[in-house]
């Protein structure tokens, strides 16, 4: 893997080193196209290594590659982070070891370290200006998430909270009673580090994907002993409106 971006041109110019960036990449190279590049601002799997401390996939990984069936957190079909991470639910930093062992395993051609300034089209190409010098590519594959990019000025008042990217340890919130908006994956991770750190957590969801749910109250015992068995019974008897 290189660290610096040099190349001039390229047939496909991927923009973000993630699982969505790094699966299209594998996808690419496996379909016969080598001629490409990944380029990422940071590192490969940068928002993972964000995440606040305990947050984990609530999608449960398994490896069941050995039955014809695809990890679910899985990139791609040939590997598995629950057979690398030895765990169902990897937290963030595992999940960007994963990553990185997927790039390292597959020669991935990722660039860490170069930002994407500007784009132009010209002609039949995509002239790229980039933080390391100017990449000419046939296609663009915009893959940058959008961890880094925070929409926590939505509503009035949103200055009052803190957003799930701004919280580097659950632990160290000071409080005992908290209100999370957002029903979807992160904001039930959330709940679940928060209440198994016995604060009382009330959850808002305007009807996410999956949720009818639009107001919820959790609180400790109703969770049970561990996180796992709060993953298993979340949309269940724990939850009361």
């Amino acid at each position: 893997m290189t660290e610096t971006a040099q190349f001039e041109q390229t047939k496909v110019l991927i923009v973000g080193a993630g699982p969505a960036g790094l699966g299209v990449s594998v996808a690419l190279k496996q379909a016969g196209v080598g001629d490409q590049i990944v380029v990422d601002s940071r590192e490969v799997g940068a928002a993972f290594r964000s995440w606040p401390k305990g947050m984990a996939l609530l999608t449960p990984s398994f490896f069941s590659n050995a039955f014809g069936l695809t990890d679910l957190n899985a990139i791609d079909p040939i590997t598995s982070p629950a057979d690398f991470l030895k765990t169902q639910h990897p937290q963030g930093v595992g999940y960007a070891n994963y990553l990185q062992a997927v790039v390292q395993h597959h020669s991935l051609p990722v660039q860490s370290g170069v930002a994407v300034i500007a784009v132009k089209k010209e002609s039949s190409a995509f002239r790229v200006t980039t933080s390391k010098g100017s990449i000419k590519a046939d296609y663009i594959v915009w893959a940058a998430g959008q961890f880094f990019h925070p929409r926590d000025r939505d509503f009035p008042g949103a200055e009052h909270a803190v957003h799930s990217s701004k919280v580097e340890d659950w632990s160290k919130l000071e409080g005992d009673n908290f209100t999370i908006i957002g029903g979807y994956e992160s904001g039930v991770d959330a709940a679940l580090n928060l209440v198994n750190r016995g604060k009382s957590v009330r959850l808002i969801s305007r009807g996410e994907r999956g949720h009818q749910t639009t107001l919820t109250h959790l609180n400790h015992s109703a969770l049970g002993h561990s996180t796992a068995c709060a993953r298993c019974s979340l949309t269940q008897k724990n939850f009361h409106c």
